[in-house]
């Protein structure tokens, strides 16, 4: 009796760690995703589709001209702003983990752009390339120009803005995941590849990336699906103009629900959109599945330790050699000389200075924006912005952030222990249903998502904006979460559950104490996105005592006003990243995420 009850039990449990989780996925990302192609078949003027008209919303969006714009400018805009994003994410991360002192100011200053709201980021750009602004003031008195120039109004110019703030804010989220894969590879990987004579570019393309292809392939695909949403940089700084130039899809297709209200249109439009992502998601899973794992480079790391070690004969270690190496061609090695160890060759004097000119120059890219936009922040005029809006903005922005925090990890932290723990016949497929939802646009699901709150009487509430949270922060808690519990010793569990700790007992007394640092980077990166978040807040809600500070923010661009609100929008962030940051580097660092 008590065998069938502890089973029950078990069962129960099982249900209540996954069906809820899932089930609350399903309501609010894979059901607006349905709902969404649905509708796109039909024509839908009003709150619920009407009649149905095939594929004549597709049509009509394939014969504008204006759609082939957008997706033009969405491609272009990608493609400029992902590598750039990439390759300045894995520098910082280099330079930051190959610096004896220092490690922790440049991992704050290189994350410094991730926890600034957006709406306070176009305040800032406003501030360095408005007219009179802080780029025109260095032109006039320093370079004898002799007029303002018009930034917003030049295509080009004003395309490049949008890039710039885009790998501004996209490059800290590339530095956070490299920065664990470049911590997990086996140094005695990178030594073997010093001794067999890797240098420079050499060294690049056939040792550090290869070893963090998986990420690096995951960075990619996640960069690039978060790019092609771009929505509030343009919407502030641009509008889509000057003559449409930098009109993305997801401006484009907002547009058309929320400003024409054609719901059929923009299903039909986040259809395309969101299959074309969908499609270069799952291409990205395979990729990462057909790369290399880090279970073969530690394999590979541990042979090259005992051929060096002597547990094997000296002339087997040419098998890990590159073909031409001064290891085949019989050389002796020696214990490996610490000038060796810095990536490039040379002396570790002057790698030393290279890496440190090169943290400088990042970390002078990541600060430029907000010594030059203050100048031109005070300049605007001032549109009135009390401190009373400030703080009840404030109070706002705390309590949505507060139960967006909570509901998630409530959420993920079940369904990341049994996907990691648990027996299940089908982990791997539940894992890819979490991801799916983790890959599914945002901005695509606005429109469904907004009429599922409505039909809730949800519209104007902070509820309903917690909830879109929590369904858009509680997939990327689940891939952080799930490795970090995997990595717990199995040998731990087992000997609790010998001494009769339930299942509820191992997670809170063994699972969650030794996965501390990786809850507390999750708690991080789901407090930033909750509190920087403002297109769900600025579509959810439209009473003003109800703002989000971004969404006021948004909403009284320019002046003083602004200006002081976006610094006191940048400060709890930062202020929570800076006492964490020891926890965060070392949740990041704990294990393997792919």
């Amino acid at each position: 009796m008590s065998a069938a009850g502890g089973a029950w039990r078990k069962r129960v449990l099982l249900v209540l760690c996954v069906g809820v989780p899932l089930g609350f996925l399903g309501v609010f990302a894979l059901y607006p995703l349905a709902y969404q192609v649905y509708g796109s078949f039909f024509n839908w003027p009003q709150l619920k589709p009407t009649t149905f008209n095939g594929l004549q919303n597709f049509h009509f969006l394939l014969a504008n001209p204006m759609t082939s714009s957008a997706i033009a400018h969405t491609g272009v805009y990608v493609g400029l702003t992902v590598p750039l994003e990439v390759a300045l994410g894995l520098a910082s991360a280099w330079v930051t983990l190959r610096r004896r002192h220092g490690q922790a100011l440049l991992a704050i200053v290189f994350v410094i752009p991730l926890v600034v709201p957006w709406s306070a980021a176009v305040t800032l750009f406003q501030g360095i390339f408005e007219s009179n602004g802080t780029l025109d003031w260095l032109l006039i008195h320093v370079f004898g120009v002799q007029s303002p120039e018009q930034f917003f109004g030049n295509p080009t110019a004003a395309f490049g803005i949008v890039v710039a703030i885009g790998v501004w804010k996209g490059a800290p989220w590339c530095f956070l995941l490299l920065l664990g894969a470049l911590a997990a590879i086996p140094v005695e990987l990178l030594e073997a590849a010093r001794i067999d004579g890797a240098r420079g570019f050499s060294y690049w393309l056939r040792i550090v990336l290869p070893s963090v292809r998986p990420m690096l392939v995951f960075v990619i695909v996640f960069r690039v699906l978060t790019e092609a949403q771009t929505f509030t940089s343009v919407s502030l700084l641009t509008g889509g103009g000057p003559y449409g130039s930098t009109e993305l899809t997801s401006v484009f297709g907002f547009q058309l629900a929320f400003q024409n209200f054609e719901f059929g249109l923009a299903s039909a439009m986040g259809t395309l959109v969101g299959t074309t992502l969908l499609v270069v998601a799952f291409v990205g899973v395979g990729l990462i599945d057909a790369t290399p794992g880090k279970a073969t480079l530690r394999a590979l790391a541990t042979g090259i330790a005992r051929l060096r070690s002597g547990a094997a004969r000296p002339r087997d270690a040419t098998q890990f050699a590159p073909a031409g190496s001064r290891r085949q061609r019989g050389a002796i090695h020696q214990p490996l000389p610490a000038r060796l160890r810095r990536p490039f060759g040379a002396t570790m004097r002057r790698w030393r200075r290279v890496g440190l000119a090169l943290a400088g120059v990042l970390a002078l890219v990541t600060i430029a924006p907000f010594v030059g936009g203050l100048p031109g922040g005070i300049a605007f005029p001032d549109y009135q912005l009390p401190w009373s809006a400030i703080s009840g903005a404030l109070g706002n922005s705390g309590l949505v952030t507060v139960a967006t925090l909570v509901g998630t990890m409530l959420l993920a932290i079940p369904i990341a222990y049994v996907l990691a723990r648990s027996r299940l016949r089908f982990p791997r497929t539940l894992f890819l249903l979490v991801l799916l939802a983790l890959a599914i646009p945002g901005m695509v699901l606005l429109l469904p998502q907004y009429l599922e709150l409505a039909r809730m009487g949800l519209i104007n509430t902070r509820l309903g904006v917690v909830l879109l949270y929590v369904a858009a922060d509680m997939p990327l808690a689940v891939f952080f979460l799930r490795p970090a519990f995997v990595a717990v010793p199995s040998e731990l569990i087992e000997a609790m559950r010998v001494d009769g700790a339930t299942t509820a007992r191992i997670g809170v007394r063994l699972v969650l104490p030794l996965a501390a640092s990786t809850l507390v980077a999750v708690s991080i990166l789901v407090v930033v996105q909750a509190w920087n978040e403002s297109l769900v807040a600025v579509t959810v809600l439209n009473s003003p005592n109800l703002f989000t500070l971004p969404v006021l923010i948004a909403m009284n661009l320019g002046g003083i006003g602004s200006l002081a609100a976006s610094w006191i929008s940048i400060l709890p962030p930062l202020l929570l990243f800076i006492a964490c940051q020891r926890s965060f580097r070392r949740g990041l660092y704990s294990g393997d995420l792919l």
